[in-house]
């Protein structure tokens, strides 16, 4: 599937029917349903790029409009308690720069990859309930190779080629899911 033939129009119905569903709910969460109109304006209004985004962490409408009703009732119920986010960067830095540590070993080694794994769980445990989508790693693996800003800030913070080798490390994590799914 394209981005041209990722049209969206079934996705911006569902977002509007939730919002019928759902309008006490998110009237209390968005402080007024105009404000969750407003942000589905902004969304139809970049149509093409959330279509571009969604195609490459979703891999189709049907599960972009599946993860989207189900991440919004988890937000809505807010039953789960915020973790705190300066713990939540602390063990993500700390994560990362285990990831970094030793860019002399493949980034397919066990060892590097038992970490990779413990970062995706700790990401998964962070979202409270929410789903990422099932080509969100491989999306991050693309942004750490090719994006500047995630480059320039990964390679600042973990020292030059941190971007490139977590950019690796995570592609290697999402073949190896696809070969070897999890049980």
């Amino acid at each position: 599937m394209t981005v041209n033939e990722f049209n969206l129009s079934e996705y911006f119905r569902m977002l509007e029917e939730f919002r019928k569903t759902h309008e006490k709910e998110i009237g209390e969460r968005f402080g007024s349903c105009d404000k969750f109109d407003q942000l589905v304006v902004e969304m139809k209004a970049k149509e093409a790029e959330v279509a571009e985004l969604a195609l490459k962490q979703y891999g189709s409408l049907e599960e972009l409009s599946r993860t989207t009703k189900h991440n919004l009732l988890q937000w809505l119920k807010g039953a789960r308690a915020a973790l705190d986010l300066n713990q939540t960067i602390q063990k993500t830095e700390e994560l990362m720069r285990r990831v970094t540590a030793d860019r002399s070993k493949d980034v397919s080694s066990e060892e590097v990859q038992q970490v990779v794994h413990e970062l995706v769980e700790y990401s998964k445990q962070s979202t409270n309930g929410l789903e990422l989508g099932e080509h969100y790693w491989s999306l991050m693996g693309d942004y750490y190779l090719t994006n500047p800003v995630y480059i320039n800030s990964t390679d600042q913070k973990y020292g030059e080629g941190a971007s490139t080798y977590i950019g690796k490390a995570l592609k290697a994590y999402q073949s190896g899911i696809i070969r070897n799914p999890p049980q």
